[in-house]
């Protein structure tokens, strides 16, 4: 608790290390909208999902992403201005997504269970093609045994190799990277 919250998740702190790592210009976070927009609630069906966009000074600390989450915009003081114009060009981008609160595991027939989920991502056949690594890093934060309790997490990283040496060197991750 710092930074005028009461508390930060570890997603706020996992959020602001990657984008940090990733020494990006621009960076995005998915944020699920559910219990966070009157439209939005738990009862509904459908992706009710947007991307809260940052700059550097918005992922400074694990409080400006948790004062973020809570307001659904960017958070930090003075007020950031998004890229525009030139600014864009040369720029490089960062995004992080966590899926593992959607973990519930998977009901399967004949008393089969899930022993491994992935997080896939159709890196080479995305349409329109995603850019390279040298200008884009994402992280994917995922339970790979939902059905099984404690949940673990694990995350997919797609960026360049200095990218990775920084996620590895901030100490977010108990295993190895690959």
């Amino acid at each position: 608790a710092s930074d005028g919250v009461s508390f930060v998740s570890t997603n706020d702190v996992v959020t602001s290390t990657l984008l940090g790592a990733a020494r990006a210009d621009l960076g995005l976070m998915a944020v699920d909208l559910r219990g966070r927009v009157p439209a939005a609630t738990p009862l509904h069906a459908g992706n009710y999902s947007n991307v809260i966009q940052y700059r550097p000074p918005d992922w400074a600390s694990p409080a400006l992403i948790r004062q973020s989450v809570e307001r659904c915009r960017r958070a930090s003081v003075p007020p950031t201005r998004l890229l525009r114009g030139w600014d864009d060009l040369g720029a490089r981008y960062a995004s992080v997504t966590n899926w593992s609160a959607f973990a519930k595991g998977v009901v399967l027939p004949n008393g089969c269970v899930d022993e491994l989920h992935l997080a896939y991502m159709p890196h080479a056949t995305h349409e329109p093609p995603l850019p390279p690594a040298s200008v884009w890093a994402m992280a994917i934060l995922f339970c790979p045994h939902p059905s099984s309790a404690p949940h673990s997490l694990a995350m997919v990283l797609i960026g360049d190799a200095s990218f990775h040496e920084r996620v590895r060197a901030s100490g977010i991750s108990s295993g190895p990277l690959r």
